[in-house]
């Protein structure tokens, strides 16, 4: 599996959740560096089709959503909307200006939150040369947000960014908040893997795992976390988080 050259930091809003049946409404849009230096930020109103979509089409959840943070208002008032072609092409090429001076053969993966369950499908569905850019995997910030959850861990402690029934549901603020949350995800895991600034006990040793039990290890990681939280009281003390 090649590295990515380039993260695609995408969210997208859309009339609903199926991509077969429902509509890219925005797209919000941070390009960056593996190591998450940000390159460009970008996002586009669709629209074009927001006049035929009726109430009944609609889960009444996104009707109230969106008519809250002015994305009904905002697409109904553009005078010219483009049409998503258009868009995806808007997309291919700003990407080209991107990364088609870097020296490497450039390979783009797509990142965000529930980006390989949510974006990536209606990217397959309604932007399929957007699709063929971007290589099949992606990273996910909300399956690590998940699996810390799963170890009995709270992620919210990790990041000072808005929780996700805190955000605005508008693509580039959101896509910016799930950009924060990878950076400091990125932080911790690199702390983690540094032997110089990591507590005793959070690397097992490998020489010796025929011994240790997976409660063991739990354990281990468990409480070398926690050490590695009082080390950082900034960001496990912020309120936001």
């Amino acid at each position: 599996m090649s590295q990515p050259t380039h993260l695609l930091w995408i969210d997208l809003e859309t009339s609903g959740s199926s991509p077969a049946d429902h509509d890219i409404l925005e797209i919000g849009a941070i390009l960056t560096t593996p190591d998450l230096t940000v390159l460009d930020a970008r996002d586009w109103l669709h629209g074009s089709t927001v006049r035929d979509i009726t109430l009944g089409q609609l889960d009444p959840v996104v009707i109230k959503m969106h008519a809250t943070n002015d994305l009904w208002r905002e697409l109904l008032s553009n005078p010219e909307p483009k049409p998503l072609y258009e868009i995806e092409t808007e997309i291919l090429a700003w990407l080209d200006d991107w990364t088609s001076e870097d020296t490497r053969n450039p390979v783009v993966s797509l990142a965000g939150s529930g980006v390989g369950s949510f974006d990536q499908q209606f990217i397959r569905e309604h932007m399929p040369r957007l699709a063929e850019r971007l290589t099949y995997y992606v990273y996910d910030v909300g399956t690590i947000r998940r699996f810390l959850r799963l170890a009995g861990l709270n992620p919210a402690k990790l990041t000072a960014g808005k929780s996700t029934d805190q955000l605005a549901h508008r693509a580039l603020d959101d896509i910016g908040e799930h950009l924060a949350e990878g950076r400091d995800y990125l932080s911790w895991l690199r702390l983690a893997g540094d032997h110089t600034h990591t507590p005793a006990g959070f690397g097992l040793d490998h020489d010796h795992k025929d011994d240790v039990t997976i409660a063991d290890a739990v354990h281990q990681l468990g409480t070398a976390f926690d050490e590695l939280m009082a080390q950082q009281p900034a960001a496990a003390d912020n309120p936001a988080a």
